[in-house]
C-alpha cells in the first residue's frame, strides 16, 4: 500500500534531471534572447549614430561644392577691401592655408571670393515721391574703347543727358545709403571686358555731360585710401554698372573643435578632418597637370586652378562598443592618427571643376 502512494506521488513531481534539464534549456532560450536583443541594439545604435554623420558629410559637401564652384565668378584680379582680412589687396578666387593654425590640428582653410549680382538689390529709394532713385535703377553704361595711359576717364556710348542714362548724373540709394558724385559718396561701379575675363571695382568721382554728338564720360580715382583702378584702358564694348558691397561674397571654410564653419557659423557638426588638394593648369593648355597637396598656394598659383579635391572626414558623436576599433586614416598630406578608438565614420571625397577660372 505504501509503496503505491509513493509510485503515485512520483508521478506527479519532477526528478531532478528533468529540473536541470528544463533550466538548460530555459537559459538556452534566454541567452538567445540576450544576444539578439544585445545584437538588435548595437544594430540601433549603430544606425542611430551613422545617420547623423552621413547627413552632416553631405551638408558640407552642399556648401563647399556650390560656393566652390561659383569661385571666381564675375571677377577678375579685383582689389577690394576684404571682409575678413579688412584689407584692400587683390583678391583671388581661391586661397588656402594648410594646416590652419587656428583650426583642428592638420585640418585646412579655404577662402573663396567670387561677385553675385544677384546678391546685391539696394532695395527701395527711402522717398520715391520726391525723386529718389534706387542704385539698381542706374543703367549699364558701354565703354566706347580705350583712352591715353594718363587718362583717369571712360569715354561711354550713351548719352547721359538723355533718359534713362541721366541718373547717373544725380544721386541714388541702395541699402539706406546715398551715392553719387562728390559732395555725395563716390559711386562703387564694376567695368566688365567684353568677354568677361577682367574686371575692376572703381570709384566713380565725376560725371560729364558733353552734349549731344560728343561723348560723355566717367573720371574714377582714389577713395577712402582703395587703390586706384583706372579704367582707361578696358576695351569698346566693355560693361559699367553699379557694384553694391551685398554682391561681393567672400567665404572661409575651416574646421574648429569639429565643427565645420562657414565664416565662422557652423554648418556641419562632428567632423573630424577637413582637406583640400589643388589642380593647376600650369602651361595654360587646358589640362590639369599638377597637384598642390601640401602647401598654400602661391600668388601666380591661384590663378592656375581649375579643379579643387575636397575630402571631409565625419565621425559619430560617442564612440560605439560592440564594433571594430578603427582610427582616424591619412587624407592628402595629413596623416594617420597612432591610436584607434570605436567611433565610426564616414570619408567623402569629391573633385570639382571651377568653372569661372582659365575660361
Amino acid at each position: 500500500m505504501q509503496e503505491q502512494m509513493l509510485n503515485g506521488l512520483n508521478k506527479k513531481g519532477f526528478t531532478m534531471v528533468e529540473l536541470m534539464v528544463a533550466m538548460a534549456m530555459s537559459m538556452v532560450v534566454l541567452v538567445a534572447v540576450y544576444l539578439t536583443f544585445r545584437t538588435q541594439l548595437y544594430s540601433f545604435q549603430l544606425a542611430e549614430q551613422t545617420a547623423p554623420v552621413q547627413q552632416n558629410v553631405r551638408v558640407a559637401k552642399m556648401f563647399l561644392e556650390r560656393d566652390i564652384r561659383m569661385a571666381g565668378a564675375n571677377m577678375d584680379g579685383v582689389a577690394y577691401p576684404s571682409s575678413i582680412s579688412g584689407d584692400n589687396e587683390l583678391l583671388y578666387p581661391l586661397t588656402n592655408v594648410t594646416n590652419n593654425p587656428a583650426g583642428d590640428a592638420g585640418s585646412d582653410k579655404l577662402t573663396i571670393v567670387y561677385i553675385d549680382y544677384y546678391a546685391g538689390a539696394c532695395g527701395a529709394a527711402p522717398d520715391p515721391g520726391a525723386g529718389d532713385i534706387s542704385c539698381d535703377d542706374l543703367p549699364a553704361l558701354t565703354s566706347a574703347g580705350t583712352m591715353p595711359a594718363e587718362s583717369a576717364t571712360a569715354e561711354v556710348v550713351e548719352e547721359i543727358g538723355n533718359a534713362p542714362y541721366d541718373k547717373w548724373d544725380g544721386s541714388c540709394w541702395c541699402n539706406g545709403d546715398e551715392f553719387g558724385v562728390p559732395p555725395k559718396t563716390p559711386y562703387k561701379a564694376i567695368i566688365i571686358s567684353p568677354d568677361g575675363t577682367r574686371s575692376d571695382i572703381v570709384f566713380i568721382k565725376q560725371v560729364t555731360d558733353n552734349g549731344g554728338g560728343s561723348l560723355d564720360n566717367l573720371g574714377c580715382g582714389a577713395y577712402n585710401g582703395f587703390v586706384n583702378k583706372v579704367i582707361n584702358n578696358y576695351p569698346a564694348g566693355s560693361t559699367i554698372s553699379f557694384f553694391s558691397e551685398n554682391s561681393y561674397v567672400e567665404v572661409a571654410y575651416d574646421l574648429v573643435n569639429g565643427n565645420l564653419r562657414r565664416n565662422g557659423a557652423t554648418i556641419a557638426e562632428n567632423i573630424e578632418d577637413l582637406q583640400f588638394a589643388f589642380g593647376l593648369d600650369t602651361n595654360d593648355d587646358g589640362s590639369v597637370n599638377s597637384w598642390v597637396t601640401s602647401a598654400n598656394l602661391t600668388d601666380p598659383e591661384k590663378l592656375q586652378v581649375r579643379m579643387v579635391r575636397i575630402n571631409i572626414l565625419g565621425r559619430s558623436s560617442k564612440e560605439i562598443f560592440g564594433t571594430n576599433t578603427s582610427n582616424r586614416p591619412a587624407i592628402e598630406d595629413h596623416t594617420a592618427s597612432a591610436t584607434t578608438d570605436r567611433y565610426k565614420r564616414r570619408q567623402l571625397e569629391l573633385t570639382i571643376k571651377v568653372r569661372n577660372l582659365g575660361i
